[in-house]
């Protein structure tokens, strides 16, 4: 409070001087003209009484609510709580809170952009620095908690829906709030202020809008995603809008500035750009030495160690997240009422080297100490949990940067190591309002920058990240435009490198439906590309292409080749057969006997070629490379045949209904060989014929099953593009028709099996969709017909395996919702059904082979018995391998497993 006499300053001068957050009282006395304060005595008052009102020791500290917060934060940003140890920069708070006090001041929108090279403590200066001291100006202005794109910038737990949540107290669900910007930014204004109107909004006595944009150069890094794009949206609204009485504050790199510049969200005549400046010597010092003034651990600095800290940081470019970190690392260790010495400072790896020291710890090797013999195998497992789920390349600028993790995607026999990270505090846990799910991050930039071993890393392969953002930025232009082939952006050694994700099992788990499906369409086009305008007929051109794979040798087995000698056959016959039933067409009117014999070999030649798809399908499973390729084109071709046998009205009844069959099975195939547009067309047909089948005979049960199976193979064909909701349609179609034939017959344990099987897909569609309650229900559903099945057939084992697949896919959902605990019961009660069918059929490779998945997912959701379900595992992929039973594709289990049980018996952590 100052008082000043009546006639001694007017109203002007005063607001001119003296900080609007102090009260000023007019005493009715009189004082004499020359006992008037010289106007330059009163601007030092003034500046006194502001630093006062932004010194740290003006802050409660420790806060309230955590009374034993340490006063060194490391790497992490300091909040609005840590604004009692927010020392070493009052000369830019002074003049960046005059700038914003000038935009306050003025008419409509306005913006403060604080600009300064990574870890500079630009977000630090905002959240303990800028806001806390704006907040205490109430009258002036309204400030928002931060918003920070990077975690989802309008709903996630620093957005803007609930930045105005946490405003309100709880008076406005997000819903609410949502919905009030969905329409428009004016009805935000009786939201945010009770049942004032956007005008008032705007009076010189009302309080700004302040919204914080942290990290702004995050809205620019991916603009597809849903979140940065309603972010960007209000934002320029409120720029837009001229009575909205807001100011925007971001902070940016100097790189970021360029794009806010380019994207209209700056005012033109009122922005404000505030440089922050480095630091002084002697603000590094309040720095050091401010925050220990207010400790509750009352410990001291030796004067060299500060000499030190402060020669090493003049030496260092941008030395504010290092020396923040080594405060951090030198106060944790300190004892109560000790002294923090120059030797401390030394063993930590001094400023240069601290965070290399702190990856030794991390992996068991202490200050000057040899590595530990099992030292390669603890780096392979550090680089395997960090790359490309906590750090990778970004594509736009081809520059490492940081990456929010699911904690489900790091490897299992990372994660020991991961939380090492985390006791080191490298990285944080992160938990978002929106999702159940818990993920990480590294803390800072400064990994990426000045830890070795993580710039080591990325280098080792510095385009996997770029790979996997390139494709899905590239899958979501494609979904966006209706997924036109023109939006095909993945071609030749572009187009091979991303589909050498399918081949990595810890990279697989990056791509969504989307992603997939848009590779499955990069892979039609390029198959379209090549081929010829003009091909020889099928059956000139099958026989050289089986004697040319045949010549391949010893890589396939004999079995396999006489499967792929009789593809060709039933290619040849099927290509005979659509002959005949040209010359048959033209002839017609005076062959019906012919024409009938025609149908007879058309439906045997279409017969024949469904049996040995179905052979084929069962083997793709197990064959290689090459086998893949043929069976594919054996079934596109066939395919393609078939498909150009509609539209015939005089098909018999049989013959329709036999070539629906023949579609399922090729597009079954075809889904296996992951091509599944060309699926979707022959699924689509299929659907077709049947229809038309069964509006003639609506009683035929047979044909009601036959288009329930249609239904069925055409939501799997939807699901394997991407379409889920489409795959839900089909498949509630299929169950509707299951469902009816079942109640006509309770008896018929066929058609309550088909009841399980359409519940079970049902399931895995909304499983795709993440509906996991509701993909719960029906696997929940399907479990208890199977039960019921086996309870009246106990020696059944279609029955018994139906069983255990249910308590799979249970598992799996429960897993989803972090319900470890069902889920391990689940996987162990599918495990005790496939051990049963082992024990009933010991020769039997299949049997075996079925409980591996179990054992797998167990040894993921149980650490600590890992081994205990690996090595069994272990032994019968061996024992297969060396009987010559285990299948190519096998092979790969049977490297993981190994590569599993040697990372668990040489990491040094003891798991819990």
């Amino acid at each position: 409070m100052i008082c000043v006499a009546p006639e001694s300053l007017s109203n002007d001068e005063i607001a001119a001087l003296v900080p609007a957050s102090v009260v000023v009282v007019r005493l009715p006395i009189h004082i004499d003209a020359a006992a008037a304060f010289p106007a330059e005595r009163l601007a030092a008052l003034k500046a006194a009484l502001e630093s006062s009102r932004l010194d740290a020791h003006s802050f409660d500290w420790p806060p309230e609510q955590e009374k034993s917060r340490p006063c060194y934060r490391g790497l992490e940003p300091l909040t609005p709580a840590d604004a009692g140890v927010f020392f070493g920069r009052d000369r830019a708070l002074r003049e960046s809170l005059e700038a914003l006090r000038s935009l306050a001041h003025g008419r409509g929108s306005g913006a403060f952009v604080l600009t300064g090279a990574t870890g500079a403590g630009k977000s630090s200066f905002l959240c303990a620095g800028l806001l806390p001291r704006l907040a205490r100006e109430g009258e002036s202005f309204c400030v928002l908690p931060v918003l920070r794109p990077g975690r989802g910038g309008f709903r996630g737990a620093q957005g803007l829906v609930q930045a105005i949540a946490v405003m309100k107290g709880g008076t406005s669900t997000p819903q609410q709030i949502a919905e009030a910007l969905a329409g428009g930014v004016r009805t935000l204004a009786p939201l945010l202020r009770g049942q004032e109107t956007p005008a008032d909004a705007n009076t010189s006595s009302s309080p700004k809008l302040v919204v914080t944009v942290d990290q702004a150069e995050m809205l620019f890094r991916d603009q597809t995603r849903d979140e940065h794009a309603k972010l960007l949206l209000v934002l320029k609204a409120l720029t837009d809008w001229e009575d909205s009485g807001v100011i925007i504050l971001y902070s940016a790199t100097a790189g970021a500035f360029e794009s806010l510049q380019c994207s209209a969200l700056l005012p033109a005549m009122r922005t404000r750009v505030f440089p922050l400046p480095a630091f002084s010597r002697a603000e590094l010092e309040l720095v050091i030495s401010g925050p220990l003034q207010r400790s509750a651990n009352p410990y001291r600095i030796d004067a060299e160690l500060v000499t030190a800290l402060l020669d090493d940081a003049e030496a260092c470019a941008n030395p504010l997240p290092l020396l923040a970190y080594v405060l951090e690392q030198l106060a944790r260790r300190s004892p109560p009422n000790g002294a923090i010495s120059l030797s401390d400072y030394n063993s930590v790896g001094r400023l240069a080297a601290c965070l290399d020291a702190a990856g030794d710890r991390v992996l068991g090797m202490g200050a000057d100490q040899p590595p530990p013999p099992d030292h390669d195998v603890r780096l392979a497992l550090l680089r395997r949990g960090l790359i490309p789920w906590l750090a990778c390349i970004d594509p736009q600028g081809d520059a490492p940067r940081r990456r929010l993790a699911m904690m489900r995607e790091i490897p299992v026999t990372s994660l020991p190591l991961i939380e090492r990270l985390e006791q080191e505090r490298l990285l944080r846990r992160v938990r978002d309002t929106e999702s159940p799910e818990t993920a990480c991050e590294l803390v800072h930039d400064v990994l990426l920058e000045r830890w070795s071993l993580l710039r080591a890393f990325l280098a080792e392969e510095p385009r996997l990240g770029a790979v996997v953002e390139g494709l899905k930025r590239a899958s979501r232009n494609w979904d966006r435009n209706v997924r036109s082939p023109d939006c095909i952006a993945h071609a030749g050694a572009q187009l091979e490198t991303a589909e050498h994700l399918y081949a990595q099992p810890d990279t697989l788990a990056l791509l969504d439906a989307t992603d997939r499906a848009y590779l499955v369409a990069c892979r039609d086009v390029k198959k379209h590309e090549r081929e010829t305008p003009a091909q020889a007929p099928l059956i000139e051109i099958e026989p050289r292409r089986a004697e040319m794979f045949v010549s391949k040798g010893e890589r396939t087995r004999r079995p396999a080749r006489l499967a792929w000698a009789g593809a060709v056959v039933a290619l040849s016959i099927a290509g005979v057969a659509a002959w005949k039933w040209q010359e048959a067409l033209q002839e017609k009117s005076a062959a019906d006997a012919r024409l009938a014999r025609t149908e007879a070999s058309i439906e045997s030649a279409i017969g024949s070629s469904n049996s040995l798809l179905k052979d084929l399908t069962q083997k793709l499973s197990t064959g290689n490379t090459e086998q893949t390729r043929l069976v594919k084109d054996v079934a596109s071709r066939v395919s393609d045949m078939q498909l150009r046998l509609d539209d015939q009205d005089a098909f018999s009844r049989t013959l329709r209904r036999t070539q629906s069959v023949g579609l399922n099975t090729i597009a079954q195939t075809l889904i296996t060989a992951m091509n599944a547009p060309q699926a979707l067309s022959a699924a689509q047909k299929s659907v077709l014929l049947m229809q038309k089948l069964t509006s003639l005979d609506s009683n035929n049960a047979g044909w009601r099953r036959d288009l329930s199976v249609s239904y069925e193979t055409l939501g799997d064909a939807q699901l394997a593009v991407g379409d889920v909701d489409g795959a839900l349609a089909s498949y509630r179609f299929d169950l509707n028709i299951a469902k009816a034939l079942a109640s006509s017959a309770p008896d018929n344990p066929q058609w309550r099996w088909d009841v399980s099987v359409s519940r079970e897909k049902l399931g895995d569609a909304y499983f795709a969709k993440g509906e996991f309650d509701k993909a719960l229900e029906a696997y929940g559903e399907t479990r208890a017909t199977r039960e019921a099945l086996l309870n009246a057939n106990p020696s059944n084992t279609r029955f018994q395996r139906g069983l255990a697949i249910s308590y799979e896919r249970i598992g799996s959902t429960l897993a989803k919702r972090l319900d470890i605990p069902g889920a391990t019961a689940s996987f162990e009660g599918a495990l005790e059904i496939y051990q049963k069918l082992a024990r009933a059929n010991p020769e039997d490779a299949q049997a075996l082979l079925s409980t591996i998945a179990p054992r797998w997912r167990l040894a993921e959701l149980n650490r600590p018995r890992a081994r205990d379900h690996l090595n069994p595992a272990l032994e019968i992929l061996e024992r297969l391998a060396a009987q010559g039973r285990l299948g190519e594709d096998k092979e790969q289990w049977l490297v993981r497993v190994r590569s599993e049980l040697a990372a668990l018996d040489q990491s040094p952590i003891q798991t819990p």
